[in-house]
């Protein structure tokens, strides 16, 4: 009887991570800066998984058969939602257990309405009070998307997401909800003193143009007082067409852009059709945090690391 006991507990720990308890539940998080806010979270008690560890977009990213070995042993899974991450939408629909909590749905949550840039130029936008939609269905009229789904890129966000993080956890492990609440408490005051630190810090750039590569910083830029002009791209994944291209350079011109942004996971020879007349700075922005290592820290560091990449570019200072 005594073998088979120890047999039973070893075959169980065989599935369980590394500092993870019998009792804790295994908690995946789909991209790098939920990850690091979620990690923020259970800081003392667990480590999160990561399931896309890569950093590519995961508006294209698909399973694999690792990945899905990973949703299928945790009890707790914090993901973006289907309009960014479509292929893991698929797979947790299929889900039988488990907490799936998909983070624009957390009450508190404010989320933003896509912009209109059929031409590549953004509409003017006030900076507060216009746009935003109550969490709900993730698709409006049209089978358009009901809202930008970049959410995370405004800490006052993140805190909402940090709230339901430790709410969840605290129910799916009763022992350990005391420091998943004083977790999220230390995170929100961080997060609160982040959110001043670069308001300072971006302040004086207010009103300069720029151009993006793909519309995903509108939650920044609005919360910082940022007014981008366009993108060049207008779903994040195509080529600009020629149309689209005679458009930016209009606008590059006419309102004296000095300052285009690309991503890392985008080619840089896009914009050379933009920027190879003109005397332009190129920065690169980073929402996903690719280029960090996954942790608690991701998160602070990466949007330090936009902040800056905003000043530089738009002081016309290179990197």
């Amino acid at each position: 009887m005594r073998f088979r006991v120890l047999t039973a507990c070893l075959f169980c720990g065989f599935f369980l991570l590394p500092g993870q308890s019998p009792a804790q539940p295994l908690v995946a998080v789909s991209i790098r800066p939920l990850h690091s806010l979620a990690a923020g979270v259970m800081e003392g008690v667990g480590d999160p998984e990561l399931i896309f560890k890569s950093g590519a977009s995961p508006h294209s990213a698909s399973l694999r058969p690792s990945q899905a070995r990973l949703l299928s042993r945790a009890g707790v899974v914090f993901w973006a939602g289907a309009l960014l991450e479509p292929h893991l939408g698929k797979a947790l629909t299929a889900m039988e257990t488990g907490h799936i909590l998909a983070l624009h749905r957390a009450a508190g949550m404010v989320l933003l309405r896509p912009r209109p840039a059929g031409t590549g130029e953004f509409p003017p936008f006030p900076l507060q009070g216009r746009g935003k939609v109550e969490p709900g269905t993730e698709t409006g009229s049209g089978g358009r998307a009901a809202f930008d789904p970049h959410y995370w890129l405004d800490p006052r966000n993140a805190r909402v997401m940090v709230a339901a993080m430790a709410k969840v956890l605290a129910l799916r492990d009763p022992p350990n909800a005391g420091a998943y609440r004083k977790n999220s408490l230390r995170m929100g005051k961080a997060l609160e003193r982040l959110e001043r630190e670069l308001a300072a810090r971006l302040a004086p750039l207010a009103g300069r143009p720029y151009l993006v590569f793909h519309d995903a910083y509108q939650y920044f830029e609005r919360r910082f007082g940022l007014r981008p002009l366009g993108a060049i791209v207008a779903d994040g994944l195509g080529q600009p067409g020629v149309r689209r291209i005679s458009n930016l350079l209009r606008l590059i011109r006419s309102r004296r852009v000095k300052c285009v942004f690309t991503e890392p996971q985008f080619p840089a020879r896009i914009l050379r059709a933009l920027t190879g007349e003109a005397a332009i700075v190129r920065g690169v922005l980073d929402p996903l945090g690719s280029s960090l290592k996954p942790g608690k820290a991701l998160y602070f560091r990466m949007m330090r690391q936009m902040g800056e990449s905003f000043r530089r570019c738009l002081m016309a200072e290179r990197p």
